[in-house]
């Protein structure tokens, strides 16, 4: 994330499930020593500092138009950049850890008719029951993001290109808009590709309730009723 956000120079979160549904129920690797860490990120090289007399500066001061429409646009063009910079980044962190990381990884997509989508720490488990549902002959597969912004829509219809069914799957809900953000989000990448494949929107697991095989099951099963 530090590397990213000193290439394109927007700020970076990283988001991921509370302590029960992560570091409770999975393991955390680190690396041996921190120098492994400080030589990854390299030195900090601002442009510019805050506090530099002899090179003043202004931050967080009130625009308005023109200024605040080019910064905007600015920032966009940023955010633009971070669709390159992230998966070369990926791959850098990749060679070092041995860990790849992915913008969206899926699992048993190419033919699925039934698709589920959740995020963090359910998609393994949902993993599970896909390989159960599989085994009774149902064409179901399950993704996930690694990326939200910039968000990944090419990549998501394209895994969702010969599903009939969608069904997203939020831990929270964006009252009053027919369903959580993420549902939002696929529904606008889908409608962009041209496809035509129906999406539902399920809440689940707010406050960190646990999310078992059986609940992604009882996802997948919701998507045959009528």
């Amino acid at each position: 994330a530090l590397r990213i956000a000193e290439q394109v120079r927007l700020p970076v979160i990283v988001a991921f499930d509370g302590f029960f549904t992560s570091h409770q129920k999975r393991n955390c690797y680190v690396f041996k020593d921190d120098r492994t860490v400080l030589d990854f990120l390299g030195p900090c090289k601002g442009e510019f500092g805050v506090l530099d007399p002899d090179h003043p500066v202004t931050v967080g001061s009130y625009m308005n138009e023109p200024d605040i429409i080019n910064n905007k646009y600015q920032l966009h063009l940023a955010m633009e950049e971070a669709r390159t910079v992230i998966p070369a980044v990926f791959a850098a962190y990749e060679q070092l850890s041995g860990r790849r990381l992915h913008t969206l990884k899926s699992y048993r997509c190419e033919d699925a008719e039934v698709l589920l989508f959740v995020l963090g720490s359910a998609y393994l488990t949902a993993k599970a029951a896909v390989d159960r549902l599989r085994g009774e002959g149902k064409r179901v597969g399950v993704f996930t993001l690694g990326v939200l912004r910039p968000f990944p829509a090419d990549e998501v219809a394209q895994v969702c290109r010969n599903a009939k069914t969608i069904l997203v799957a939020d831990r929270q809900d964006s009252y009053g808009a027919g369903g959580g953000n993420m549902s939002l989000e696929i529904r606008a990448a889908l409608q962009k590709s041209g496809g035509t494949v129906r999406v539902i929107s399920r809440i689940y697991g707010l406050g960190g309730r646990d999310f078992y095989e059986k609940d992604a099951l009882d996802l997948f099963s919701s998507c045959y009723d009528k």
